[in-house]
């Protein structure tokens, strides 16, 4: 063989070894975490030490915010403490 064909065959080789690696490769950016991020629960602003009924204060408005779904009891399943 020539050197030209070899330079043709070494660099259509690189080639699909590049495409075949950005086919598989992970997204450099997830369009679904944006949404996933916007459906987190807001944090909790204040500490929750010695508080445990969220609901006392949150169910019919005595604090804002009144929680749009007094059904679920466990606040901190979902919501956590923020880190002030």
């Amino acid at each position: 063989m020539n050197i030209g064909k070899v330079l043709w065959i070494v660099i259509l080789l690189a080639l699909v070894l590049l495409l075949a690696g950005a086919a598989f490769s992970a997204p450099a950016w997830d369009p679904g975490r944006r949404e996933l991020e916007s459906r987190t629960p807001p944090q909790i602003p204040h500490s929750t030490e010695g508080r445990r009924d969220c609901l006392s204060c949150h169910r019919d408005g005595l604090r804002p915010p009144i929680t749009p779904h007094p059904e679920r009891v466990n606040c901190v399943q979902c919501h956590v403490p923020s880190q002030q």
